[in-house]
């Protein structure tokens, strides 16, 4: 039984169709990513990660204090020598 060249769909037909739902899965896809980073909960967590961040830095500036900062300067400049001898 010999075969034929003829394909079961049109294949203009099915690239348009393909293109089609492509642009819609697209579409679809970004909306729910905008939907999902805009959500009503979101807006909290962000104050309460910038105040987590404020209070590492408060922390942090608490520790540093002028015996730290003597001292650090002191294992710099040691540092610095060392690297110097190399």
């Amino acid at each position: 039984m010999p075969t034929t060249d003829k394909t079961w769909r049109d294949q203009k037909a099915m690239h348009v169709v393909f293109g089609v739902s492509s642009v819609v899965l697209l579409l679809s896809t970004i909306w729910m990513l905008a939907v999902d980073h805009n959500r009503p909960y979101k807006e909290p967590m962000r104050v309460q990660q910038r105040i987590n961040e404020l209070f590492s830095l408060m922390m942090r500036d608490e520790v540093d204090t002028a015996i730290y900062r003597a001292r650090r300067d002191e294992k710099q400049a040691e540092l610095d020598a060392a690297r110097a001898e190399v």
